[in-house]
């Protein structure tokens, strides 16, 4: 049919030797492929893990952000093309994988977890700060790495990392947690206003089954 041809003629393209139009070519199949259409997921598989000097950064960002437009969630192949796109050397690419994969894991998905956890000690704040936020949406409940890496987060040295691993921690530990609660209590009064936000509400959270966690009122007034 007509699509079939639009889409043999662009994984044609993905051969051209100019990455620019590999990459407009990436884009373009985002657009006109089905979901799940076999020969277009692998194509982009193959584009987003492809460390050959012939394929250049932006064509592979361009297939790690193309992938969750035209994949299935839970796709095995998918996973393991944007599990690798998170080594990539380029800050980009890793920057593109990182939401990705929260897009096409499923909750609990070990894996996918394990792999986000170690972008929480990426050398790029912006990746810490999505691998994160991808952590709220793809851990289980209750799991454990994720919880002591968020708890490391709230160190961060940005403040954004903090703001994204307290929320987060909201989102992931188990109420009453008692190891998330006082890594939590230990942010109250950080400087910057968005992560004593963000650190209150995730509190809200977790200590809801546990009323005996609550802070006395008295212990909020600032000591001089």
């Amino acid at each position: 049919g007509h699509g079939e041809g639009a889409l043999d003629a662009l994984l044609a393209g993905l051969a051209d030797p100019a990455s620019d139009v590999q990459e407009a070519v990436v884009r373009a199949l985002a657009k006109v492929a089905v979901r799940g259409e076999p020969r277009a997921v692998a194509a982009l598989c193959v584009r987003a893990r492809d460390l050959n000097v012939v394929t250049n950064v932006a064509v592979r960002r361009a297939a790690a952000r193309a992938l969750p437009e035209i994949a299935n969630r839970g796709d095995v192949q998918v996973l393991g093309a944007l599990r690798s796109s998170l080594d990539d050397a380029a800050d980009h690419v890793r920057e593109a994988a990182v939401p990705a994969l929260a897009e096409i894991a499923e909750r609990g998905d070990v894996q996918a977890c394990g792999a986000l956890v170690g972008r929480l000690s990426d050398r790029s704040p912006g990746i810490r700060e999505a691998a994160a936020n991808a952590l709220a949406v793809v851990a289980e409940k209750g799991d454990a790495k994720a919880v002591a890496a968020l708890v490391a987060g709230l160190d961060d040295g940005r403040a954004g990392v903090r703001q994204a691993a307290a929320r987060a921690l909201g989102k992931v530990a188990e109420g009453g947690d008692a190891e998330a609660v006082a890594a939590l209590r230990a942010h109250t009064r950080d400087i910057s206003l968005a992560v004593k936000k963000a650190v209150s509400t995730a509190l809200a959270l977790l200590v809801v089954r546990a009323p005996h966690a609550l802070p006395d009122p008295g212990d909020d007034v600032p000591r001089e």
